[in-house]
């Protein structure tokens, strides 16, 4: 096992994203011989955040944990797995899943990377299909340095707020059935998933959101909030143990106020470019709201995620409706955040153990 020191981890990391982004960027500016392949690039946008994160070794504090899901499905049956299955409390059934497949060919490696695809694949398909963002390397790149990195400890949830994400387009075209599935199936990952159901009733079917509807959510939100202990205790087992989880200094919470204040200064803007966003910052504020749980549960902050992985969308635009000699320099500027916060959160203060690098 080769370990890296903190600025080579960090350059690693850095340097896999940027290039990835760039794929995405590129993709359809760039020939291979006479011909423009997307795919092509697309691929290899795809397969270096993956390899990074398979060829790992103890890098994310749940690494171990990890590990122990894909040795205990390569030592049991699959039938006893299923059959020992507790929605509530048991390993999430995707996991088991996707733990006893990779296991068959005897490869943690292919473990790792088959859940590093599932935790970026549904994001990338999702950027790549929507006609809102300009900017889909920087939209990339955003997700990389935040969600990606995080999900690299906690898998599970990660893989479930993306597939979340993945059913918005089901919200925008109003498709309940298939709206329902896709929670079905993120719920499979992180239980959790369940929370993100109501987003469906916030859209009417012409595609707007009543004031009515925004003034339910907010409130909703702020009850979410003095009942969820309660309801972690009535889910019992280890939910019951989140409830007695402290808090932080939650600087989560602060950094998505400012950027909800961002956002609604310039929601005129964001809305007339795309009518999709009146939906995405009703659901930052609400994630906002979901994120004072950060104060006294950490587990509790990690739920608002579900609401607020919107604002890699939200800020990707940003650079696209302002006049067009800021542009560039918006776009740094939101570049350069991103980055700052990765060093601030992965580097300098340690979060998810991803820091050193080893493989």
């Amino acid at each position: 096992m080769t370990s890296l020191n903190t600025v080579e981890s960090a350059l690693l990391y850095v340097s896999v994203y940027g290039l990835s982004s760039l794929c995405v960027a590129w993709k359809d500016k760039i020939t291979i011989g006479s011909r423009k392949k997307p795919i092509t690039l697309l691929f290899i946008a795809l397969l270096l955040p993956v390899l990074l994160a398979a060829y790992r070794v103890n890098v994310g504090s749940d690494y171990y944990n990890y590990l122990w899901i894909y040795n205990r499905a390569a030592n049991w049956p699959i039938s006893q797995l299923v059959y020992n299955y507790n929605f509530i409390s048991s390993t999430p059934i995707g996991m088991v899943l996707v733990a006893k497949i990779t296991s068959m060919f005897g490869s943690e490696r292919l473990y790792f990377g088959a859940l590093a695809t599932i935790s970026y694949l549904p994001f990338l398909y999702y950027i790549c299909k929507n006609e809102d963002i300009g900017h889909k390397g920087t939209a990339i790149f955003l997700y990389l340095l935040s969600n990606f990195s995080t999900g690299l400890n906690t898998t599970k949830q990660i893989i479930a707020i993306n597939i979340v994400l993945f059913g918005l387009k089901a919200v925008y075209e109003r498709k309940a059935i298939k709206y329902i599935v896709i929670i079905t199936v993120a719920t499979l990952f992180h239980q959790t998933a369940i929370v993100a159901l109501p987003i469906y009733f916030l859209m009417d079917k012409n595609g707007s959101i009543s004031s009515g509807k925004r003034l339910v959510a907010i409130v909703v939100s702020f009850i979410g909030l003095v009942i969820f202990d309660n309801i972690l205790i009535s889910l019992g087992g280890r939910w019951a143990e989140y409830a007695d989880s402290s808090g932080t200094i939650n600087l989560t919470f602060f950094l998505n106020l400012w950027w909800l204040i961002v956002f609604l200064w310039m929601r005129g803007s964001l809305v007339k470019k795309s009518y999709r966003n009146e939906l995405n910052i009703i659901l930052f504020a609400v994630g906002t709201i979901m994120s004072l749980l950060g104060f006294w549960s950490v587990f509790g902050k990690r739920i608002a995620s579900y609401y607020t992985i919107v604002e890699i969308l939200l800020m990707s635009q940003i650079p696209e409706v302002v006049s067009h000699s800021n542009k560039r320099i918006v776009g740094m500027m939101i570049l350069l955040y991103s980055l700052c916060m990765f060093i601030l959160s992965f580097v300098i203060r340690g979060q998810s153990g991803l820091i050193p690098y080893s493989f």
